[in-house]
Parts: C-alpha cells; structure tokens; sequence
C-alpha cells in the first residue's frame, strides 16, 4: 500500500525476522530502524521482482507464517520464487493455499503439497476461488492480505470454517486500518481492488498466545499476570485462554473445546495434570502438523513426568500424576509452545531439565530471561493488624532474616507529610486515610516486606490489591497486650478511641477482623514471643512459597 509507515513494537522474534527478510527479498522497501523497540520502517508499493530467469530463494526456517504469507506476497512480484523453509517445515502442509492460486491461474507447484513452493510472480487478475482453512486460519488471512491489490479484487468461499477464526477478523481489522473494504457474508468474503492508504504509525498489540503460559503459570501458583500491552478487545483467538482456565476450575470429569485456541493446549495440559479430575482436550487435530506433532508430544513427555495422558483422535485425554520419575530431561522437538509449556512442570520441582531451549527464540527469545526475572522476584509480603500488634517489629526482623527491605506505612507517611498526629489534627482522618492509601499503593509495587498502619485496610479497593498481589500475614494479637501498649505510646498518633475503654478497643477490633480474616495466608496467634513469631512466619514461607532460608537470597 503507498505511502510510509513506522511500525512499533513489532516482536524480534525469529518468525518476525524471517518474515522481514522475506519481504527484502522479494524487494520491498523495509528495514529495521531500533530493533530493541522494535521499531520497522516501511515505505509501500509493490517492487519491479526479480529479473533473472534463474528461481530466487526465500527461506522461512520453520516460520508457518511468514512462509504462508510470502507465498502469497510473492504472488504479486514478478519474477521467479521458491519459498522454503527448514527440514520440519518441508513436512507441515500447504496444499490449500497452492490449490486457491493455481485456481486463480498462477503458475506454482508444491510437490507433496508441501514445501518448496515454486512460483512465478507477477499475477494481477483476481477473481473468485474455493478455500479449505480447515488445517489453518493463516491460508485464509494470507489471501486476504494481497487481495485489494489483484484488478479484479477476490472473493473467497470459505469451505470449512478456519481454525482459530479469531485471527481472520484480525487480518480483516489490519486492512481496514489501510484502507481496504471486506464484504463478508456466510461464506463469502468479498475484497475490492483498492489502492488504499498507509497509516504514518501502527503499534502491533501484544501477543496473547506469548501470554499464555504466563496466565497458565498464574492459575498453578495463585499469582496475578497483567499484561501491559495485551488488548481485552483484540481479535487475537488466543484471548479466550481465561475462559478455558476458568472452566478448569470445577471438579471431575471435564471436557474442553479448544477448537478456537488450539495453541494453547499444552499449557492447559499441564493445568489439567493438578486438578481433581481427567480432562478431555477436542478440537486440536491440527495440532499434528504444527512445528512437530503435539499431540504425540505433548502425550509422550506429559507420561514422561509421570502424568497420565491419551491421544485421541481430535486431542488428548490428561488424567492424575500416577508416579514421579526423577532427573526428568524433557525433549520439545524444537517446539517454542511446548518448551515453554513443559518449563512450568520445571518450575514447580528441582530435577527437570529442557532440550534445544533456544527453539523459544521462534516467537520469545526473552523467555527464559523473564523466567528468570520471576524466580528472583517474589511478591511483597505485608505484616496487617491492629495498631500496636507488633507488625513493625517482626517486619524488621524478618527482613534481617530475608535480606530484604522493609517498608512501614506509617514511618513513610511521617517522612512525607510530618507527625501524624499534627496532620490529622490539622487536616482530619479522612484526608490522612487518602494519602495512606496512595503510599501503600505505591510500596505494594516494591519487592521486600511492608508493614501497614492498622487502618489501612479500609480502602476495599486497597485491600483488593493486597489480596491479589501479596503474601500476607495477621499477627492476632491478644487485645489486652495491645492496650497496654497503646498505653505506652500515644504520642505518636491520635486515638481512634478512648484509650482507657476496653470496650471501645474491642469493637474497632471487631470490625476490623473479618477483613483481617479475608485477606490472611498466615494468622499468628496471640501471645507468642518475637522468636516464635519469626520462626512460624519462615516455615510457612518455605513450604507454601518455597521461600529460601536467610542469607539465601
């Protein structure tokens, strides 16, 4: 499409670089201006082709994208072309997408109907052809891409709906963003011939099948995963993972159709393999001809682990761990989604290794190193109670033990804004409670131990965050202990209450409790010494979060 656009956040990944160079190939204008913030530009129009009579070669790896797309790119540049690929890609099927441009008149040949493709370029005529996307969406959505610029525009009768459809409406989103019209009906999707426009900036939204094992990895250890530039409206097939996760929840016997996400199966196989109950995976019979055969693998290391799991015609069958095998190396065949996939099982036990991890680099090289950011990274652990329960002293103590920082609310709010009890008696509680919760918010961003004033928690929507995002602790302290401490100490902040009436302190207590109850992982209970407290706050972390002892950070 004419015209110059900047394309940001385009993924480094080896499927993306093969499909760039392919287009430089084939002669288009493009290059790489900030790799790192993967930053493309791009100037459109078609190029003159390649005018040796001698094939040019364009080599995809195992890139089923870019080799389905530069198939039909190379379509429209005149010249002679064999898009190929590695030695799995040269097994994986192609044969639809050779029959619609055969159809159309193109002179090209898959032998086997599957890569090599050998073609001559230069068509331009367009018309109307029959498309069987049973085996994959990208057959659909590469004709799609190269249709406005056939005389004749296309239209596509669809003959089996496409797997993962979710990316043909994306494919249809990406024209009309330069311009294109798409006519669709039942099964007929029309496109106009139609010069189009190039927008000046197109940011690629984020991938929500890289996300998936992150998601997946969430539901395993009770975490949260935010995706910053992950879009809830997107297209993408892939975004529907969280409503197979929660169907996932329920007990027994389940059956999941991931007929629209079929990509993500290994990482749901792995989910199946904790939950109570055999789960039955259907829809995925292409999963056979991906980057190898994953439903055979995914079956064949899954029982390597020791758990149970079936092929079945259309999917796989996941049942309990019925053994556990030591020292387990698991074997990918150089498959990104199932190395990622079976990293998860390494990362709940000690003994598992990875064959050929680099495959990642097919669609996330920065996988293990982000990986590893989480192994180094914990969520922060909160110390809650009532005022003068002992929430700063233990979170000191444990951060000696640790070796991590300690935040307390209340010390950073008196830094910030001066004694709180000259604050509130001069802007109130309210206006207090407003900044203490804006400084919990931003010390629930810190990695390390935070001890909060015993108010703070009346800010449902900060007391959501600390569920969500934190380890927490409740020291329960005895009320009367509490008192006499009060008692000690008012100087530092303002009563709630009348500091000589029981009463008053119990009923503050009261109504603080249930959320104390609601948002704990660990209660420590009344009357124990500093030590004991410590000791039980280690031990829970260790078995619970497999927590590292101190000085072991």
């Amino acid at each position: 499409t004419p015209g110059e656009t900047m394309i940001h956040g385009l993924p480094t990944c080896d499927d993306v670089r093969y499909l760039v160079d392919g287009l430089v190939t084939l002669g288009f204008d493009l290059e790489w201006q900030d790799s790192a913030q993967g930053l493309v530009r791009v100037r459109g129009g078609i190029p003159q082709g390649n005018a040796d009579k001698e094939a040019r070669r364009v080599y995809c790896g195992n890139a089923g994208t870019a080799l389905r797309f530069l198939t039909s790119v190379a379509a429209l540049v005149p010249g002679n072309w064999v898009i190929d690929g590695d030695h799995h890609m040269r097994t994986r099927p192609i044969a639809p997408l050779i029959d619609a441009w055969q159809s159309l008149g193109l002179d090209l040949e898959a032998r086997g109907g599957c890569p090599p493709v050998t073609l001559q370029g230069g068509l331009r005529k367009g018309g109307q052809v029959t498309l069987d996307a049973a085996l994959s969406s990208q057959f659909l959505s590469s004709l799609l891409l190269v249709a406005p610029h056939l005389s004749d525009g296309l239209t596509i009768e669809v003959a089996t709906q496409p797997t993962s459809a979710g990316y043909v409406r994306l494919t249809r989103e990406v024209l009309a963003r330069f311009g294109h019209r798409i006519e669709q009906g039942e099964s007929l999707i029309r496109v106009n011939h139609e010069v189009g426009s190039s927008p000046a900036r197109y940011e690629i939204e984020g991938c929500w099948s890289s996300a998936g094992f992150f998601l997946v990895l969430a539901e395993l250890t009770g975490s949260q995963f935010d995706g910053l530039n992950l879009r809830d409206d997107s297209f993408q097939s892939d975004r529907a993972l969280a409503n197979k996760i929660a169907l996932m929840r329920q007990e027994g016997d389940i059956e999941i159709d991931v007929a629209d996400t079929p990509d993500q199966l290994m990482n749901l196989a792995i989910l199946a393999a904790k939950r109570p109950g055999r789960t039955r995976f259907v829809g995925a019979a292409n999963l056979r001809i991906k980057e190898c055969n994953r439903l055979l693998v995914t079956c064949r290391e899954l029982r390597r682990a020791g758990i149970s799991c079936q092929e079945h015609e259309d999917g796989i069958e996941v049942g309990d761990v019925e053994s556990s095998p030591k020292n387990i190396l698991f074997d990918p065949e150089d498959d990104h989604r199932l190395a990622m996939a079976f990293t998860a099982i390494g990362l709940m036990r000690p003994d598992c290794w990875m064959k050929t991890p680099s495959c990642v680099s097919k669609s996330f090289p920065t996988f293990f190193d982000e990986i590893a950011k989480l192994s180094t990274k914990r969520c922060p652990l909160v110390i809650i109670g009532m005022r003068a329960a002992g929430k700063t002293t233990l979170a000191q103590e444990l951060s000696q033990r640790l070796s991590l920082p300690h935040w307390d609310s209340d010390r950073v709010f008196v830094e910030q804004h001066g004694p709180i009890s000259d604050f509130v008696a001069k802007s109130g509680w309210h206006e207090f409670r407003r900044l203490e919760t804006s400084i919990c918010r931003k010390l629930m961003k810190q990695d390390g131990i935070i001890s909060l004033g015993g108010g703070a928690l009346e800010d449902p929507l900060l007391a959501d965050l600390i569920s969500k995002s934190a380890v927490v602790v409740w020291i329960d302290e005895d009320v009367e202990i509490i008192r006499e401490r009060l008692a000690q100490n008012q100087a530092d902040r303002p009563p709630l209450i009348s500091s000589s009436s029981t009463e008053e302190l119990e009923t503050v207590l009261q109504a603080r409790r249930p959320t104390f109850e609601q948002l704990q992982d660990l209660r420590i209970a009344p009357n124990l010494s500093l030590g004991e407290q410590v000791n039980e706050v280690m031990d829970f972390l260790k078995d619970q979060y497999s927590w590292p002892a101190a000085g072991n950070q």
